[in-house]
């Protein structure tokens, strides 16, 4: 289930509402206490329903519709920004929970009973797990994760567990006593910018564990 199917449904959806609502020639006049509606059929005399009918006059569904697609095009850039964060720390295409993107499915539950509509884009979701170096290199292993640079990030931390004599997976060698190396620069800045100075590049945990004999005093 994909943010952009909801995103494309929904904006497609207003969209043919507002152009339908521009095309409209159908407008209510009253006649004394008497409410009609003309259309390109007849006109008639409304009953008990005529007030619904006089809150869907064409004026105001495109007062709505235009409202709606400011909206989103608010809210698009921000759920793709979203997104890009949540494949760049290995957590899916959706960064799922965020303010934003449930705002976006109370949005679409506003139009659940129109075609096309699925109702996968309302389920609830758990929060992401956080964020793991060592649950993303095994993810590169499995083939679950294939952008170039999370791949030579991985490359990267399997030379520096090399120079320092570790032998296995950034898993393994948080079992092993190491110095602290900082994630900065090259290639590690591709992923997350500066982001991942706060973790060991040999191991993916941050300075507290306790294998990081500098972190502890210990040479």
């Amino acid at each position: 289930m994909s943010s952009d199917e909801m995103l494309a449904w929904l904006k497609a959806t207003i969209e043919g509402d507002l152009a339908v609502a521009r095309g409209s020639t159908r407008l209510s006049h009253q006649n004394g206490h008497e409410r009609f509606w003309d259309d390109p059929y007849g006109t008639w005399l409304s009953g008990s329903d005529s007030d619904h009918i006089e809150r869907q006059n064409p004026r105001d569904t495109i007062a709505r519709c235009e409202a709606e697609l400011a909206l989103l095009d608010e809210m698009i850039p921000i759920i793709e920004e979203l997104d890009q964060i949540a494949y760049n720390e290995g957590l899916g295409s959706v960064a799922y929970g965020e303010p934003t993107y449930l705002l976006l499915q109370k949005m679409a539950s506003g139009y659940r009973h129109r075609p096309g509509f699925d109702p996968a884009w309302l389920e609830k979701f758990s929060p992401p797990e956080p964020f793991d170096w060592a649950r993303t290199e095994e993810r590169i292993a499995e083939g679950e994760i294939t952008d170039p640079a999370w791949l030579e990030v991985s490359r990267a931390s399997q030379a520096v567990r090399t120079g320092l004599g570790l032998s296995g997976t950034m898993r393994e060698a948080r079992n092993v006593r190491h110095p602290y190396v900082a994630a900065e620069g090259d290639p590690y800045d591709a992923v997350q910018d500066g982001y991942l100075v706060y973790y060991c590049a040999a191991c993916g945990c941050d300075r507290s564990l306790l294998a990081h004999v500098e972190w502890r005093g210990r040479s």
